[in-house]
């Protein structure tokens, strides 16, 4: 079967590894690599709502995603939640870079992370002075957020969110989520509807 490429839409993505293990037994996807606009995406895409409600139920229980709960724990500690982040992890260094240098006092900066989480990256945004608030599909892990981090959650879908909150946000960020997205084409455009027009 020939695939297209989900991002841009180009044919014959480049097949980079085969059969690899899913979150639960006893799925498989494959890995391919579009020369085109350099994506990388899984196939057979999957429904990924209730392999993250499993994932903020059991805890930091979860291989390979007990870091969010590490993080969850260690950042109310840290003397720079922010720069905590960005030494943990690229996927936070970029962001972080880029808002800093947007010209505008941090209170003016309006920013919707979208798949929230545990909620460490809002309340660090926060933290810093920044005016964030934080999406997630998954109820439990905006139940765990709010009640470690405060009121800056909410549980709510992008497209919809987007409908209410159009041209509102100076920036929108999400980390480690527009590769779980099975439609990224229609998630960016719903990102790009909570963006202000103005260019910094």
């Amino acid at each position: 079967m020939s695939k297209k490429c989900l991002l841009c839409g180009a044919p014959a993505p480049t097949l980079m590894a085969s059969g690899c293990r899913g979150y639960q037994a006893p799925d498989t996807f494959d890995i391919y690599h579009c020369p085109e606009c350099d994506t990388q995406f899984s196939f057979p895409r999957v429904e990924t709502g209730k392999i993250y409600e499993l994932i903020y139920q059991n805890g930091d229980k979860v291989g390979g995603y007990d870091r969010y709960w590490r993080y969850k724990r260690e950042i109310k500690n840290a003397h720079n939640p922010l720069q905590y982040l960005a030494n943990a992890e690229e996927s936070y260094w970029g962001p972080i870079s880029a808002i800093s240098k947007i010209n505008k006092p941090k209170k003016d900066i309006k920013i919707l992370e979208v798949g929230t989480g545990l909620g460490y990256f809002t309340y660090a945004l926060n933290q810093a002075g920044y005016n964030a608030q934080g999406i997630d599909i998954s109820g439990n892990a905006i139940a765990e957020a709010t009640q470690t981090f405060g009121n800056y959650y909410l549980c709510a879908d992008l497209a919809e969110y987007a409908r209410q909150h159009a041209g509102e946000y100076d920036v929108v960020v999400f980390t480690e989520v527009v590769e779980h997205i099975e439609e990224p084409l229609p998630f960016l455009q719903d990102a790009l509807i909570c963006c202000k027009s103005a260019n910094y």
